[in-house]
């Protein structure tokens, strides 16, 4: 059984400390840094009016701050969770761990960078398999890794971008859909069961890391499941034909 594992909001949070001051430099801003330390999220840092006159240097601003969390700096800086490596230590005695992610770049170097610093943070917070991750092209590109998994394979996906992907799951071919009806199962980080969305799609709840224990054995049960026993053969065979 394989068990992915995503890396923003699954295993660490956004330095925001850190963020705000790389952006300050690199746009050179000159916002006094005790107004930086005193704000409580992005969306604060965007409607100080340093920001604001720089949009008209600037038309895609808000994008180029985008990507400033993603430069080696800030990512290198990413805080973990609580227990995320226990709990990564945890599963990986029942199914194979590797980390998907939607850090990714078309620009070769962006993604190198990316890249070298995404296994340097694992490495750093040891996490096993620190060297297995797969860079996805957005949220649809890891709906599509973990279908690949999906034909061979049982596979658990945990994740705090639930909601989006169910949205993804929904729009792949019916025999696609029905095969991660099988084969999936999805863990909703940082959610409780009362926030689930409808389907029909396996999904459990985990709310911290620190909860791992409770659902250990419905994560096996499933690595466990017959899902390519014979009578699922044709089903199988219409997928991959």
């Amino acid at each position: 059984m394989k068990i992915a594992v995503d890396i923003d909001g699954t295993l660490c949070w956004s330095n925001l400390p850190v963020f705000l001051d790389e952006c300050n430099r690199q746009f050179n801003l000159n916002i006094d840094p005790d107004i930086l330390n005193n704000l409580e999220s992005k969306d604060a840092f965007y409607v100080l009016p340093e920001v604001q006159a720089a949009r008209s240097e600037h038309p895609y601003l808000d994008d180029e701050l985008a990507w400033i969390e993603f430069r080696e700096r800030c990512l290198l800086a990413s805080l973990p969770l609580d227990d995320a490596a226990i709990g990564v230590a945890k599963l990986a005695s029942i199914g194979e761990i590797i980390y998907y992610t939607s850090r990714y770049s078309e620009t070769p170097e962006i993604q190198k960078e990316i890249e070298e610093a995404t296994f340097s943070w694992l490495k750093y917070q040891k996490l096993i398999n620190y060297e297995q991750v797969v860079f996805c092209n957005r949220i649809q590109g890891k709906v599509l890794e973990i279908l690949k998994i999906a034909k061979n394979d049982n596979i658990i996906l945990i994740d705090d971008s639930y909601v989006r992907i169910l949205e993804e799951i929904k729009q792949l071919q019916k025999h696609e859909y029905v095969l991660l009806q099988e084969r999936l199962l999805l863990i909703a980080m940082r959610a409780y069961e009362r926030e689930l969305p409808s389907t029909d799609l396996n999904i459990v709840p985990l709310s911290s890391w620190e909860d791992i224990e409770i659902i250990l054995e419905r994560i096996q049960a499933h690595g466990t499941d017959e899902q390519c026993c014979p009578h699922h053969e044709p089903i199988y065979g219409d997928i991959i034909s």
